[in-house]
């Protein structure tokens, strides 16, 4: 996190920003700088979406059990088998 700030320090100090102080005076209109910042911070964190995720023994729905090449074989040979 503290780099995204550092980033955005930065583009105060030394990038060109006039080109977006129009959409940013639009934003401010209809969020409040706080939020709006923060938001800004996350989306430079890129900071995953937390899902919860449960596991259970059940398959997905869909999913089918990967048959194996030797299905059907044992191990041994059948009776009037060239093997």
């Amino acid at each position: 996190q503290r780099l995204a700030v550092d980033k955005l320090l930065l583009a105060v100090e030394k990038e060109d920003l006039e080109k977006y102080k129009g959409l940013a005076e639009g934003l401010l209109e209809e969020t409040d700088a706080v939020t709006l910042l923060s938001a800004a911070l996350k989306v430079l964190t890129k900071e995953p979406e937390r899902t919860s995720v449960i596991l259970t023994g059940e398959r997905a729905p869909g999913t089918k059990k990967k048959k194996s090449d030797n299905a059907g074989q044992r191990g041994y040979n059948r009776i009037g088998s060239s093997k």
